[in-house]
């Protein structure tokens, strides 16, 4: 709803819907700014939500195990948790957003990049533009092999967990900090 009780809806509750069986899409409301921690983590029959043009955070593992296959997000997004888009198989930029693009079903904000979509798959050799991978960038990833090059300085905690096809990394020289 837009409204409760004559107040603005601002914001998802950490864990609202977290594990609910029943919900299958999620249009939220246009005034919506934070989506919460585990907001519709495990909802595993969840496999639409509009994210809204003025929503300004997604927080820790917002759709978790959720059945989202792909998410738009809006040119208002300011701050997200790397976990935030754990497991989504396709992602879109809205066209106006000038903070994140994507390229080949990979997201990236700048240097940086964020998420790997679940749909990809093969050899993937990161751009030589980017600098850090993510924390959770690649969890789950369908790739088989993954290479990073000297301008990868970081790479982020659990960047791929769960990636079970993964059968081959290679990390040069230039990696400072494994997380």
């Amino acid at each position: 709803p837009e409204e409760i009780e004559g107040f603005p809806v601002k914001a998802v509750a950490d864990g609202f819907m977290k594990e609910n069986k029943t919900v299958e899409g999620i249009a939220f409301p246009a005034g919506l700014e934070t989506i919460g921690s585990e907001a519709f983590q495990s909802c595993s029959y969840l496999k639409r939500a509009e994210l809204p043009a003025g929503l300004k955070e997604i927080k820790a593992l917002a759709f978790f195990g959720t059945g989202i296959e792909n998410l738009k997000i809006p040119a208002s997004l300011e701050s997200y948790s790397p976990s935030a888009f754990y497991g989504i198989k396709t992602v879109e930029v809205a066209e106006e957003n000038e903070k994140f693009r994507v390229e080949d079903n990979i997201l990236y904000e700048g240097s940086k990049l964020v998420l790997i979509g679940n749909e990809n798959t093969g050899e993937f050799v990161v751009p030589s533009q980017v600098s850090e991978v993510c924390a959770y960038a690649g969890v789950y990833s369908q790739l088989s092999s993954i290479v990073l090059p000297r301008s990868v300085k970081r790479l982020g905690n659990h960047a791929f967990y769960g990636a079970e096809s993964l059968r081959k990394a290679v990390i040069s020289e230039g990696t400072e900090e494994i997380g």
